[in-house]
C-alpha cells in the first residue's frame, strides 16, 4: 500500500503542469507555507491507508470495524489527525498575531461555513441517498429516519448512528474531527485577542497548558486535540518569536530526524497514542512548518495538489471505500481475497479516491471558495 503512495504521487507529479498548477492556485495563494499543503496531502493519505487496513482487520480477520491493529497503520490514522489539528492552530493563531488579535466574525464564520459545509453535506447526501436505496420499503419508522437525518445538521456531532437501519459509522467516522474543528473557529474570536501581545500570549498559553494538566489529573487521560491546537499555536509563536533558530530546521539533518522517528516510533509506542508518540509529531510538524521540504518532497506538484484537495480526499474516502467493498463483495468475497491482493486493490482505490476528491474540489469546494466575501 505504501508504494500504491508514491505511485500516486508520481502519477500526479506526471500531469501537465498546466492542469496541476491551476488546481493549485485555486486552492491557495503565495502566503500559504508551501511545504504544509504538502503535508496535507499526505496527512489525507495516512488517513486512507488507517481505515483500509481497518478494512482488512474486518474483512480478511474477522475482526469489528475500528481502528486498525496494525501499529504502523494504526498510527497514521492517530498522527494524521492530530497533526490537522496543529495545521489549523498553526495557521489561524498566525492569521490572529499579524491582525493584533482582531477577528472580524462575520467573515471569518462565512469563510469557514464555505469551506467546510458544501463538501460536508455532499457527504450527508450520499449516505442518506445510500440508506435509503438499501431500505425495506415503505418505511415504517418515517419520522424516526426524518431525526436521524436531522442529527447530520451539525458537521461531526453524530457520527455513530443509523440512519434507515445503516450504520453511519463505516461510511462516515472520519466526520467526528469537524466539530473540533466548528468549536474552534466559534471560539477564535475569543481566544484570538491573546495573539495581540507577546504578554498576553504567554498568559494564555500557560494558562490553557494548566488546565490541560489540570483535565489529565482529573480525568485520567491526556485532552491531545485541544493540546494539537495548543501546540499549533506554540509552534506559531517559536516561528515569530526566534525565526533565524527555527529556519536551522530546515536542513537535511532535521528532515530525515523527523521521518526517522515517525517511521520508528510505531514499534515502540505499539501503535498507542501516548505522551511520546504525542512529542514526536509536534517536533515534526515544528520542523515541517519551520519550512522543511523533507528533501523536496513536500513541495512537488505532484504533493500539493493532494494538499489541495485533501479535504476531499479526508471527508469522501470512506465513502469510496464502502461502495466499492459492497460491490467488490457481490462479484468475490472481500474476505477471500489474499493479503498481497488486498493491497494491491487498496492502492488501485486511493487513486479512485484521488480522482472523486479532485473532481469534488473543482466543483463542490471550490465554487464557494471562490466567492467573494464583503467586508463588514
Amino acid at each position: 500500500m505504501l508504494a500504491g503512495v508514491w505511485m500516486l504521487v508520481a502519477a500526479l507529479q506526471a500531469l501537465p503542469s498546466r492542469f496541476t498548477l491551476g488546481l493549485i492556485d485555486l486552492g491557495g495563494g503565495s502566503s500559504r507555507v508551501e511545504s504544509i499543503d504538502g503535508l496535507r496531502g499526505f496527512l489525507a493519505l495516512a488517513v486512507i491507508l488507517s481505515h483500509a487496513w481497518s478494512y482488512y482487520d474486518f474483512h480478511l480477520r474477522g475482526l469489528p470495524w475500528n481502528w486498525p491493529h496494525n501499529p504502523f497503520f494504526a498510527q497514521c490514522g492517530y498522527l494524521a489527525v492530530l497533526m490537522f489539528f496543529m495545521i489549523t492552530g498553526f495557521l489561524f493563531w498566525s492569521k490572529a498575531r499579524v491582525a493584533r488579535g482582531l477577528i472580524r466574525v462575520v467573515p471569518l464564520y462565512r469563510n469557514r461555513a464555505r469551506r467546510i459545509l458544501p463538501l460536508y453535506y455532499l457527504l450527508c447526501a450520499c449516505l442518506v441517498l445510500q440508506a435509503l436505496v438499501r431500505a425495506h420499503w415503505p418505511l415504517v419508522n418515517g419520522m424516526d429516519v426524518a431525526r436521524e437525518m436531522g442529527s447530520l445538521v451539525v458537521p461531526g456531532l453524530h457520527p455513530i448512528g443509523r440512519i434507515a437501519d445503516m450504520e453511519r459509522f463505516p461510511e462516515f467516522a472520519q466526520t467526528w474531527t469537524l466539530f473540533y474543528e466548528v468549536l474552534f473557529y466559534l471560539a477564535l474570536p475569543l481566544v484570538a485577542p491573546f495573539a495581540g501581545t507577546r504578554r498576553r500570549t504567554d498568559f494564555f498559553l500557560a494558562a490553557m497548558l494548566v488546565l490541560l494538566a489540570t483535565h489529565r489529573v482529573l480525568y485520567h487521560y491526556y485532552q491531545f486535540t485541544l493540546l494539537s491546537f495548543w501546540a499549533g499555536f506554540v509552534v506559531s509563536e517559536l516561528l515569530d518569536r526566534y525565526p533565524g533558530q527555527m529556519a536551522r530546521l530546515r536542513g537535511a539533518l532535521a528532515g530525515a530526524v523527523a521521518a526517522g522517528a515517525l517511521a520508528v516510533l510505531p514499534w515502540v509506542t505499539h501503535g498507542l497514542l501516548t505522551p511520546l508518540s504525542f512529542g514526536v509529531a509536534c517536533v515534526a510538524f515544528g520542523i515541517i512548518a519551520a519550512g522543511n521540504d523533507m528533501a523536496g518532497v513536500l513541495t512537488l506538484r505532484g504533493t500539493r495538489l493532494l494538499g489541495t484537495v485533501s479535504y476531499s480526499i479526508y471527508l469522501m474516502h470512506l465513502l469510496v471505500l464502502a461502495i466499492a467493498f459492497h460491490a467488490i463483495n457481490m462479484v468475490f468475497p472481500v474476505a477471500n481475497i489474499a493479503p498481497v491482493a488486498f493491497c494491491a486493490v487498496i492502492s488501485a482505490l486511493t487513486f479512485v479516491v484521488t480522482a472523486v476528491s479532485m473532481v469534488s474540489y473543482r466543483f463542490v469546494e471550490y465554487p464557494w471558495l471562490r466567492r467573494p466575501i464583503a467586508p463588514r
